[in-house]
């Protein structure tokens, strides 16, 4: 039944309604012969709706029909003149809105095993004004489960606590271009099955609109274009989100590279177990995300979180809260590549199995821009380097654990690049055991100054020692200073190499028992003379030697 969309109480016949009809087709089949000129609701009674093959609302057909805003409602429980929702309405047929000119509505439908092929749509819609979807369900369908156009205006779209899972079309379950504002609250596309598809590709990349996705899953789907394909020009901003178990792509894939704005992610939001990359972030502003698990991605190639936004026109940061763990990826855990301030918190990246933990840099910013690790961050038992940072700008670690990487350092920390400028600092306390190569390696044209290091077991073959400290470039002056308690000891080819061209302060170091080389190397000789002082109570036991060259004197306190 068709009624005016101002009526309080829809009656079948009467107050300008339309009789009941036996099903969705044969009412349009009435519409189509007197089209109504205002604003209009279809009442769609719960349950199973008869029409067959495919039901449509052609806007060719419908006179001045189309002007006007219309809404589906399904679940109706069919009383006159109630307006009570009592479930949903059921299609087994295709339905499609052609070419409408206003606002469309649908809310409590269910579109289930559709005939068709892979190249037809369960749910068709096109409109130019604002498109709104509630409870719309469409499963299990041979087409795609819902293809939605309203790039023919600059209109809103809508869509929750909506379902697009199980479907084989060619676009998977849910496909989506508009040039307005977009939002997805509580939707699932999983578990679509065409090899080309996704689970939902949205794109409203012809206009500035924002695009919104909250509490919504993308999971299981087969297709090449993975869980989620995002394009946009406008901000985007998602929360609580679930791309998981994609067996043909990426679990995420964000793009808003065509405008200026942002990415943001807050709640938790999870990444595991796809086939390429996780998570990947590519934009031209700001990216900040909350709470990231991305593990196990990667089949043959892929990482389990990529953020880009190297090409901003301006310095845009990159910022992690909260906790964030990448584990067990094919090449590296983390991947973080900008312009802008890089500040990460509570990273974990362990046993990523063909690549590093993390890798991070911003030496391309026009200026120096730090990079921050804040909170505990953890990098063991990766291919290749446990955390490896290249930055312009100053570098600075809180309680960082790099161990048990197999083929490479425990951590590369470097700021010397063109233009680069600041210190490397590490605060709290800081591990590196068992590394292939060094436990730490710093270089910097700054000051270097470092907390509370243990660096044991590090180095198998070669020249490979516990911890490498160099800041003795043309034209550096800045000191190195190591904090609290040191324990540098079992190393493979020396303990500590430290070379600097300004001020060396080292509190209680035990360089021990490292069986191929010094226990500590400390040298300052290359520029104007400045001091060497060991502070506290520092041991060298069981090695070949210590050696300290100094170009003013050496200071010793135990």
């Amino acid at each position: 039944m068709w009624c005016p969309a101002s009526l309080s109480a829809p009656t079948p016949g009467a107050n300008g309604c339309t009789p009941s009809s036996t099903n969705l087709a044969n009412l349009i089949g009435v519409l189509s012969g007197a089209p109504p000129a205002q604003d209009g609701i279809i009442w769609i009674q719960a349950g199973t709706d008869g029409s067959i093959i495919q039901v449509t609302l052609n806007a060719a057909a419908l006179g001045a029909m189309p002007q006007y805003k219309l809404t589906l409602r399904g679940g109706w429980d069919g009383n006159p003149g109630s307006k009570l929702i009592t479930g949903s309405s059921t299609f087994g047929a295709r339905l499609a809105i052609v070419n409408w000119l206003n606002d469309v509505t649908l809310s409590d439908i269910d579109i289930a095993f559709a005939p068709g092929t892979a190249a037809t749509d369960a749910l068709s819609i096109s409109t130019s004004g604002n498109l709104t979807l509630t409870r719309v369900n469409s499963h299990h369908n041979n087409g795609t489960g819902a293809r939605l156009n309203t790039a023919a205006g600059t209109g809103s779209v809508t869509i929750s606590a909506s379902q697009f899972s199980t479907n084989n079309g060619t676009d998977g379950g849910l496909y989506l271009l508009s040039a307005g504002n977009v939002t997805l609250a509580n939707v699932v596309a999983n578990s679509n099955g065409n090899a080309s598809g996704t689970g939902a590709r949205l794109d409203n990349t012809l206009g500035s609109g924002a695009l919104t996705i909250s509490a919504s899953q993308f999971n299981s789907n087969l297709g090449t274009n993975g869980g989620l394909l995002l394009r946009s020009a406008g901000k985007v901003t998602l929360a609580n989100l679930t791309a998981s178990s994609n067996s043909g792509g990426n679990g995420a894939n964000i793009d808003n590279f065509a405008g200026l704005a942002g990415v943001t992610l807050t709640g938790v939001n999870t990444f595991d177990d796809n086939r390429l990359n996780g998570l990947r972030i590519n934009s031209n502003g700001a990216i900040s995300a909350n709470d990231l698990s991305a593990n196990r991605n990667g089949v043959t190639a892929g990482y389990g979180a990529i953020l880009d936004n190297d090409g901003a026109l301006t310095p845009q940061p990159v910022t992690l809260t909260g906790t964030n763990i990448f584990t067990d990826n094919y090449v590296d855990g983390l991947y973080v590549v900008s312009a802008g301030a890089i500040k990460l918190n509570n990273v974990t990246a362990n046993s990523n199995t063909h690549g590093s933990g993390a890798e991070v840099s911003n030496q391309v910013a026009a200026t120096p821009q730090p990079v921050t690790l804040t909170g505990t961050n953890r990098f063991k038992y990766n291919r290749d380097n446990g955390l490896y940072i290249v930055s312009k700008g100053t570098i600075t670690i809180n309680n960082l654990t790099a161990s048990g990487n197999t083929l490479s350092r425990g951590a590369d920390l470097t700021n010397v690049v063109a233009g680069g400028v600041g210190g490397v600092t590490l605060t709290g306390a800081n591990s590196f055991y068992d590394n292939t190569e060094e436990g730490l390696s710093i270089t910097s044209h700054g000051a270097i100054k470092t907390s509370n290091l243990t660096a044991m077991g590090n180095g198998f073959v070669g020249s490979a020692i516990g911890v490498r400290l160099y800041n003795a470039y043309d034209g550096d002056s800045a000191g190195i200073t190591l904090t609290g308690t040191n324990t540098i000891s079992g190393n493979y080819a020396g303990g500590l190499l430290l070379t600097s061209r300004g001020i060396v302060a080292i509190n209680s170091l035990t360089a021990s028992d490292n069986p191929n080389g010094t226990g500590a190397t400390i040298e300052n000789t290359l520029g104007i003379a400045k001091k060497v002082s060991l502070t506290g109570t520092n041991v060298f036991n069981g090695m070949m030697r210590s050696w300290v060259e100094t170009a003013a004197g050496m200071t010793l306190s135990t």
